[in-house]
């Protein structure tokens, strides 16, 4: 049975209505210019139904018991909903599917079955300043949509993810809460030109952020807390993150995988239960202007990565390396910060064309720079201070440069080489080592000139099976 029903109507206002006890509360079909306000339907299969419809305005509205949809439009444009209420439904509150330019805001949806919001091949979407707790499913979910504007808006307890979105293009979700979920804060699948700004999310099963197969992502002035993981970004392309923060992690704080053109710039990390920022199979990534701080692994751990830049980082407080580096082709590291890890500074295998320059590193466990298994490396204007090993340790290196660098207070060896080849070791100063100055091992072809070595433990210069002369 049907409360209501409005057909082929145009030009209808309905107002202080209550409808209770039916299959549907209101029916509206192929109407135009319909406004409905002040309305209570409650106890029906589906609240509010309206099909192929335009200009439909409610406002108002209070949709409660519903024991299947609160609220369905379907093949309807130019809608709006403002300040109404859907509590309690068997499964979704609100349904919009292919619909275009519809509009909710100071809206309410409670305790739902399945979706809070759930909006399918649809154009123009927008919700607003709007409040969805306790969903069983998504807090607003987007599928097949174009076009999707979310602001203001508060999801909480949600038992899937707060925010879902899969197959869109040209989403923005901004000034929006996400709290407590039982998987994703925000989650992304086959996005296309995406803007994340201004959003908080906390307390969430897995990632706070998650993004799958995206083409042009913006990520801007986010706040994640409380999670999993922070931000995953796996087989995207063009993204740009910029002023994010992650606190208390129970994974990495931030992970890229099969990632592309990423941009990561002025973010901070802190308290991570694994890395801090995690690359993998990555290929033209910059990391710029990020703070990592109080990590149980490493500060940045990257493998398999191509066309890689670390510059103006500061990383502090991590329980093994500050940066570890794997499986890398053309990595630069500079003006970057490391001090007071449990492992190595700053740690390198499997390397080709890597250039360390003007980083400092201090405070160190095990040695400054560990660095073994690479070619065409070099290593310009670099600090490295208080470490319990040597101040540089190279092995199983082919050609490499160290110019004006500083190394001082180490508890073995300055710079220690080990069977390496071309080597150049220019202007550089060593100041209270524990064994050896510079050391040499199994190595040859070496140019070594203009270096100073003060308060060594050891001899200034050490070598050992040197194949070849030197030019010292």
């Amino acid at each position: 049975s049907t409360g209501i029903r409005i057909q082929n109507a145009t030009h209808v206002k309905l107002k202080r209505v209550s409808v209770s006890n039916s299959d549907i509360g209101l029916l509206a079909d192929n109407c135009s210019h319909l406004r409905l306000s002040i309305m209570n339907v409650s106890k029906s299969m589906t609240a509010i139904s309206i099909k192929k419809s335009d200009r439909v305005h409610c406002s108002g509205i209070i949709m409660t018991e519903c024991d299947v949809v609160g609220f369905e439009l379907e093949r309807s444009a130019l809608f709006s909903m403002f300040n109404s209420l859907v509590n309690t439904t068997g499964t979704t509150g609100i349904i919009l599917q292919s619909t275009d330019r519809a509009n909710i805001f100071y809206s309410s949806v409670n305790n739902t079955g399945w979706n809070g919001i759930e909006v399918v091949n649809a154009t123009r979407t927008r919700i607003s300043r709007s409040f969805i707790n306790n969903t069983r499913g998504n807090g607003v979910k987007f599928d097949s949509t174009m076009r999707n504007e979310v602001y203001h808006v508060y999801v909480k307890n949600a038992r899937l993810n707060g925010i879902h979105t899969r197959n869109t293009n040209r989403t923005k979700i901004i000034h929006t809460t996400v709290n407590q979920t039982g998987y994703n804060g925000m989650d992304f699948t086959g996005i296309k030109t995406t803007k994340i700004y201004h959003n908080s999310i906390s307390n969430t099963g897995q990632s706070g952020i998650n993004i799958e197969s995206a083409l042009r992502t913006e990520i801007t002035d986010n706040t994640v807390n409380n999670t999993r993981i922070g931000v995953v970004l796996q087989n995207t392309e063009r993204t740009t993150a910029a002023y994010i923060i992650v606190n208390n992690t129970q994974w990495n704080g931030i992970e890229l995988d099969n990632a592309t053109r990423t941009l990561l710039s002025y973010v901070t990390v802190n308290n991570t239960g694994w890395n801090g920022i995690q690359l993998s199979n990555t290929n033209r990534t910059k990391i710029y202007h990020t703070t990592v701080d109080k990590t149980m692994r490493h500060g940045m751990k990257l493998s398999n990565i191509i066309h890689t830049t670390l510059t103006h980082n500061f990383i502090h407080n991590t329980k093994r390396s500050g940066i570890e580096v794997q499986d890398a082709d053309r990595t630069t590291v500079s003006h970057t910060t490391v001090n007071n890890t449990r492992r190595h500074g700053m740690e390198f295998s499997d390397i080709k064309e890597t250039s360390l320059l003007h980083n400092s590193i201090d405070t160190i466990i095990r040695s400054g720079i560990e660095l073994h298994d690479a070619k065409y490396t070099s290593v310009n204007y670099t600090t490295v201070n208080n470490t319990m090993r040597h101040g540089m340790e190279f092995s199983d290196v082919e050609e490499i440069s160290l110019h004006h660098n500083f190394v001082g207070n180490v508890g073995r060896s300055g710079i220690e080489l080990y069977n390496a080849e071309f080597i150049t070791l220019f202007h550089t100063t060593l100041v209270n080592t524990g064994h050896h100055g510079i050391d040499f091992c199994h190595s040859k072809l070496a140019s070594v000139l203009f270096n100073r070595v003060t308060n060594a433990g050891g001899h200034c210069f050490q070598q050992c099976d040197f194949d070849e002369e030197m030019q010292r």
